[in-house]
């Protein structure tokens, strides 16, 4: 699959900009992704992904306790998957419809800057705040067993 690729592609920018440029509108046909094409697949894959991600961490959130210092931040990653999935199904249907502004690889392009932008902020609070706000939340769950224990 790899090296039938044009690589090349990618930083060419008549390559994103199919179907949007040129002032001819929706008389410019974006290239349905055929059903046999791993790329099909792929997207396919990812969207559903990522609805089904949104409602597992949904899921998830109901049954965490509700002091958990990542029950506030979940609603933020399950927005943003709920979105980025709902809008690539709409880019991937109006791109297997042949209609080409809203078909085009550009959108696609945003969709993947959205991704890596959330991603980057989910990874960076992951990384750096959230070891800190559990180390604070087993600490005050511990004193808290402490004074109950003192009381009784």
């Amino acid at each position: 699959m790899l090296n039938s690729i044009n690589w090349n592609n990618f930083i060419n920018p008549k390559y994103w900009l199919e179907g949007i440029s040129g002032g001819a509108g929706s008389a410019l046909v974006t290239p349905v992704l055929p059903i046999n094409s791993q790329f099909y697949w792929f997207f396919l894959y990812l969207f559903s992904g990522l609805i089904i991600s949104a409602c597992f961490l949904q899921l998830v959130k109901i049954f965490l306790n509700p002091n958990n210092p990542i029950v506030p931040r979940l609603p933020f990653i399950i927005n943003n998957y709920t979105w980025m999935g709902i809008i690539g199904f709409f880019w991937f249907i109006s791109r297997q419809l042949s209609i080409a502004f809203l078909g085009g690889r550009f959108w696609l392009l945003l969709l993947l800057f959205w991704g890596l932008f959330i991603g980057f902020f989910t990874l960076k609070y992951m990384l750096k705040f959230y070891p800190m706000e559990m180390k604070y939340y087993r600490q005050s769950k511990r004193e808290l067993k402490k004074e109950k224990k003192s009381h009784i």
